[in-house]
């Protein structure tokens, strides 16, 4: 290889170091040179050199440990060792700019520029004999024009086709009108009957005493009413919906939603007047106490218990009891309490 100057050699050397402060945690720091050379550093934990295959990696100035060093003061230092070409004599650069070089200051032969020429001139010659089997292709265009035309004449013999199909479905057309003449009267009093049958089997009175199979759904469930005027029997399994309260100062159970109701006390709360029902309604109300305990539950005017006195609730964190209820008026209940049922 050629230099400009005097022979340079090279060397190994330190460009300078890092030290940082293991965490036992931390397996990343910042380098106070950029490298993404691993190869480049020396790396020691506690003394020890580390394997710059196994142990670290470096990318963008960021030098990152497969696992974290210990903990200790400075415990991690980092080498910066590297290869660099040193001249021995001093030697000063400049950069030259563009268009700066001129074809005077190039030995001769450097730029051929009359072979440049003559390779100029063949290629342009090349490309105008390759242009000239354009005038072929424009002689195939014409002798494909004359095909073209020769079988756009045949579109006429096609026409006159399509004129006499067109007569024929005209003629089909006819037949069929005259056939619907005489088909949609009688298809049309069929109907009427037909129509007639269905109005009068709707109207058939109701079957008593139906019996069902599988499951029965009602329309708009949410809110149909069923009324039994004489008796229910159930054979198998009835239940009704728990509905959760939300836990508020002052607690009301609406029974037009359900009979059942469920609420977790976070504090001191008050179960108001049950809402909207209906005499021989009958339920529960399961009371749970939060993670905390210690929560109170007073009741209004509404609720009546045993001897008039308002049971005192279990105040263990998490402790359940259970208040089970039958309506007597539409806004007195007759109630009982079961406590501590955990």
């Amino acid at each position: 290889m050629s230099y400009l100057g005097n022979q340079p050699g090279l060397t190994n050397f330190v460009l300078g170091l890092d030290r940082f402060n293991g965490t036992g945690a931390c397996t990343q720091f910042t380098l106070t040179r950029t490298t993404d050379d691993a190869n480049a550093l020396e790396v020691l934990v506690n003394s020890i050199q580390q394997d710059p295959i196994s142990s670290y990696s470096v990318a963008a100035g960021l030098l990152t440990f497969t696992e974290a060093p210990s903990n200790g003061a400075n415990n991690i230092v980092v080498i910066y060792r590297s290869t660099a070409t040193i001249s021995y004599t001093n030697i000063t650069t400049a950069q030259i700019g563009d268009g700066q070089v001129t074809l005077s200051k190039l030995a001769a032969g450097v730029l051929p520029t009359a072979n440049i020429t003559a390779a100029f001139n063949t290629a342009n010659a090349a490309f105008l004999q390759a242009n000239t089997p354009s005038h072929v292709a424009n002689s195939a265009a014409i002798y494909a024009n004359g095909a073209f035309t020769a079988a756009n004449s045949s579109v006429s013999s096609a026409s006159s086709a399509g004129v006499y199909a067109n007569g024929a479905f005209i003629q089909a057309n006819t037949v069929f009108t005259q056939s619907n003449t005489y088909v949609w009267p009688t298809a049309n009093s069929a109907a009427i009957y037909a129509n007639g049958a269905f109005t009068a089997a709707n109207t058939k009175a109701a079957t008593a005493s139906p019996t069902f199979t599988g499951t029965v759904v009602m329309a708009n469930a949410n809110t149909t009413v069923i009324n039994v005027q004489s008796q229910l029997e159930v054979y198998g399994r009835a239940f009704q919906n728990i509905i959760t309260l939300a836990d508020v100062s002052t607690i009301t159970m609406n029974l037009a939603q359900t009979n059942n109701f469920s609420v977790t006390l976070g504090g001191n709360r008050t179960l108001a007047n049950v809402a909207n029902s209906t005499p021989g309604q009958s339920g529960f109300i399961v009371v749970r106490q939060d993670g905390t305990g210690s929560r109170t539950l007073s009741f209004g005017t509404g609720w009546r218990f045993p001897t008039n006195s308002a049971p005192t609730l279990t105040t263990t964190a998490n402790a359940v009891d259970l208040i089970v209820y039958t309506a007597t008026t539409t806004s007195n209940v007759i109630a009982q309490a079961l406590l501590s049922v955990t």
